[in-house]
């Protein structure tokens, strides 16, 4: 048998579970880009004051608001994203059954065109997204924007809206410009200030700073 690897004996080593069989925070820190890992919302000093204080209010509410966050490329959306994740994670941590689901436009697009090449696997993992505690789907605006995708991201929001199930987008495109790649009605239900919140970061390149 040959010895495991450095990799695999760190993965083994990260304890999935709590006790009562809930997901760990350790364990969704161990799956995301390790780039996000240590990003912690009070520690985000390069973000304006008001988001991070936003984000932790957010982090208290129930239910939980849907958000988007659009702004130019670098301006620290995909950080406040995992940092409100992390924040939310660290709260309920222990209390409920809660997985939060990452995924960038372009693997979403990749899933629902793999899936709509067969009929039931397509209404499987349509249920599967309508359903996920959290999703989390990073750069929306690098889909293909197909008549297929188009369909499918339709009835994946509007499950979720109607059952209050949380999702976070991050764009770098304003919700007009979304709106001609994708269904119009889907960009309509985030003006439901009910159940989203739409935030504009800063025309600043955090990565440049």
């Amino acid at each position: 048998m040959e010895a495991p690897t450095i990799a695999q004996i760190s993965s083994d080593s990260i304890k999935k579970f709590n006790e009562k069989g809930f997901p760990t925070l350790d364990f969704w820190l161990s799956v995301i880009p390790e780039e996000y890992r240590n990003v912690q919302l009070p520690e985000c000093e390069d973000l304006p004051p008001k988001l991070v204080t936003f984000g932790e209010a957010w982090a208290k509410t129930l239910p939980f608001k849907s958000l988007f966050l659009y702004g130019q490329y670098g301006s620290g959306k995909t950080t406040l994203a995992f940092g409100l994740i992390r924040e939310l994670f660290r709260r309920i941590n222990g209390k409920a059954y809660f997985w939060p689901n990452y995924y960038t436009g372009r693997q979403l697009d990749s899933c629902l065109l793999k899936a709509s090449k067969q009929e039931e696997t397509d209404e499987y993992e349509l249920e599967k997204f309508k359903e996920m505690d959290l999703l989390f789907i990073d750069d929306l605006d690098k889909i293909s924007a197909t008549e297929r995708f188009k369909l499918q991201f339709f009835e994946i929001m509007n499950g979720r809206q109607t059952t209050n199930k949380p999702t976070i987008i991050t764009s770098n495109c304003l919700p007009s410009e979304l709106a001609s790649l994708l269904d119009g009605a889907v960009i309509s239900r985030m003006g439901d200030q009910k159940k989203w919140n739409l935030i504009k970061f800063p025309d600043k390149d955090l990565r440049r700073i």
